[in-house]
């Protein structure tokens, strides 16, 4: 009985100590291709679990590729904004809901206004620009020479990166099985001795 009152406060501190600090932050590997242009990096969340709202996303090291010089997204020079609740996150993956019935919007957009080279990163679903943009994706890029926009149309859900391994709840479940592994190891010690 004791033992096994020593294997649930070990277990139980050790999710504690361990697991519930890495489920505070949720990194998801973003790999997107749209014509040319290419976005890949990191979206790095709170760890929560379902549609996202605002504070949720704690920070972002992005790149565009596809036209010119790659184009650097981070917090210093860009801004985001989610309105709806389409942008859902799981342990395993962070998704846009373009088929819902809210409106939705996701996007990253330069911090400064006049720049001589912005990206616009867009995902939205019906509402208020859904007569201009409709169920779309898009990437835009504003050079002092033109504008490059790639975009394409979404009627169901899209996936836009995958969690990291050991990221945010799923390292919950890692400690777990590190911490029986450790006592597995030390009753075989014990009977050995």
């Amino acid at each position: 009985m004791a033992t096994r009152s020593k294997l649930l406060s070990l277990l139980v501190g050790s999710a504690v100590v361990f697991g519930t600090s890495g489920a505070h932050a949720t990194t998801y590997a973003i790999s997107e291709t749209i014509g040319a242009l290419t976005l890949g990096g990191t979206i790095t969340t709170n760890g929560r679990i379902g549609p996202l709202v605002g504070g949720d996303i704690q920070t972002w090291n992005l790149t565009l590729t596809g036209f010119g010089p790659p184009i650097s997204i981070v917090p210093n020079f860009t801004f985001y904004f989610i309105l709806g609740d389409n942008l859902i996150a799981s342990p395993a993956d962070l998704e846009f809901n373009f088929a819902a019935n809210s409106p939705g919007l996701f996007f990253f957009m330069p911090a400064r206004g006049n720049c001589e080279q912005c990206a616009f990163i867009n995902l939205g679903s019906a509402g208020q620009l859904s007569e201009t943009f409709g169920l779309m994706e898009f990437f835009a890029v504003q050079p002092l020479n033109g504008t490059l926009f790639e975009q394409r149309e979404f009627t169901t859900n899209e996936i836009i990166g995958r969690a990291t391994p050991l990221s945010g709840t799923l390292s919950l479940f890692a400690t777990a099985l590190a911490a029986l592994g450790l006592l597995g190891w030390r009753r075989k010690r014990k009977n050995a001795a």
